[in-house]
């Protein structure tokens, strides 16, 4: 580390999460902390057609295929409009069986009841969570969307913003371009790698996350911990993931095509809750955040694992075609 990361890093250290975070936005790169609401000025209009679905998902509104209502009705209170036909709900990813989403609620329990540390939480709550609204509570596959604990993941320093401290997270959602059956797009990840920092195509020198761009960051908090604490890390890990992407594009491109945000969950304790960065300039602005789901009751897992899926589309339809024409230039193939 230079001795610029590492004297500021130690500083940081000894202030707290707000001061680091008023801090960091100083820099020419730094980071600046916003208001994620629909009315918010500067929001970019995709982000505020997110935040438009996330307001019905967090009422839970056509949260649960119809497909589940009788078993779901005989076990659990749930209103009628909490259900959509299969054909609509499903297009966004599957609906796990409500025994599955019982077995989270009864971990979300005990963590509570026991004053569990965020790795109990991360471990017993958050891991099978995150699975079922990706798998849908099956095995692992060899599918276009993944997600990857990365609790040990570190910053690569070539990307840190010059006056950040080293910060890590606790999941990623990235891409498999095996799994997205584009031999096309891993090829070109792989050659690209042989250029990068570390081999790596993200900021981060996790192994497992080397060949597959990392999509979603997810940050988890226990219930008491800070708010700031939790926006310092998500803004600088997407710091510095935007600075990796503006590098990756130069290489192709004088231009720089407007990538509309990063998406970002902050867990806090049962809350989950949207947040976003976006870019202006050299400065990364962390957009947070807003409740949509809770492991406190059955309809708030369910309103979770449609949060997560609508992510997932944006990832689909936005980030990837995106990732895909300008890092790794490919825009004119299938």
């Amino acid at each position: 580390m230079s001795s610029g990361h590492a004297s500021s890093g130690s500083a940081s250290r000894r202030s707290s999460p707000t001061k680091r975070l008023l801090s960091l936005g100083l820099g020419d790169d730094g980071v600046i902390p916003r208001m994620l609401s629909t009315d918010a000025e500067g929001l970019p209009p995709q982000l505020r057609d997110l935040m438009g679905d996330f307001e019905l998902i967090s009422r839970g509104a056509a949260a649960i295929s119809s497909a589940h209502k009788d078993e779901i009705k005989a076990l659990v209170r749930v209103p009628d409009w909490m259900f959509a036909s299969p054909d609509e709900r499903d297009m966004l990813g599957p609906t796990p069986p409500i025994t599955a989403v019982k077995a989270v609620l009864s971990w979300s329990r005990h963590c509570h009841e026991t004053f569990a540390h965020e790795h109990a939480w991360n471990c017993a709550v958050h891991f099978p969570l995150l699975s079922l609204a990706l798998y849908g509570g099956s095995a692992r596959t060899n599918q276009f969307l993944g997600f990857d604990p990365c609790t040990t993941a570190s910053i690569i320093e070539t990307y840190l913003p010059n006056r950040a401290g080293a910060k890590k997270i606790d999941f990623c959602i990235s891409i498999d371009p095996t799994g997205a059956s584009d031999p096309g797009a891993a090829e070109s990840i792989e050659t690209l790698r042989k250029a990068l920092p570390l081999h790596s195509v993200n900021h981060t020198d996790l192994a497992a996350l080397q060949s597959r761009p990392i999509a979603i960051s997810i940050e988890t908090k226990r219930t008491g911990q800070s708010d700031e604490e939790a926006a310092l890390q998500i803004g600088t890990w997407q710091a510095a993931q935007w600075n990796l992407l503006t590098h990756l594009v130069n290489l192709w491109t004088t231009e720089q095509p407007s990538l509309p945000f990063l998406p970002a969950v902050i867990i806090h304790g049962h809350e989950w809750r949207l947040a976003a960065t976006t870019r202006e300039g050299k400065k990364t602005i962390i957009w947070t955040d807003y409740p949509f789901g809770s492991t406190r009751d059955v309809m708030g897992i369910y309103q979770i694992i449609m949060g997560l899926q609508r992510l997932n589309r944006f990832v689909t339809d936005t980030f990837w075609p995106w990732y895909r024409a300008y890092v790794l230039g490919l825009n004119n193939e299938a």
